[in-house]
């Protein structure tokens, strides 16, 4: 997934994908209980969030990011992390 969201960096699904990928890592390091991975990984997807979410934006795309803020939490928090 990573390696097609860096195909065109003009792809407008590439920041999209490339948080798909993390939030499927996380659940993957939930499901291993690998708990240093899973945070680790955490940090890295919340700081490209928080940092895509500091450009702006127009009230849809803030929604996505939102969205996928919650996807990359719900693995967390089911880790009890």
């Amino acid at each position: 997934m990573d390696e097609l969201s860096e195909e065109d960096p003009d792809w407008e699904e590439g920041f999209e994908t490339r948080m798909d990928a993390r939030c499927v890592e996380l659940e993957a390091y939930r499901l291993l209980n690998e708990v240093s991975s899973l945070r680790k990984t955490g940090l890295v997807a919340t700081s490209l969030l928080e940092d895509r979410l500091g450009e702006g934006g127009d009230p849809e795309e803030r929604r996505a990011l939102y969205g996928l803020h919650h996807n990359a939490a719900a693995p967390i928090y089911r880790a009890g992390q």
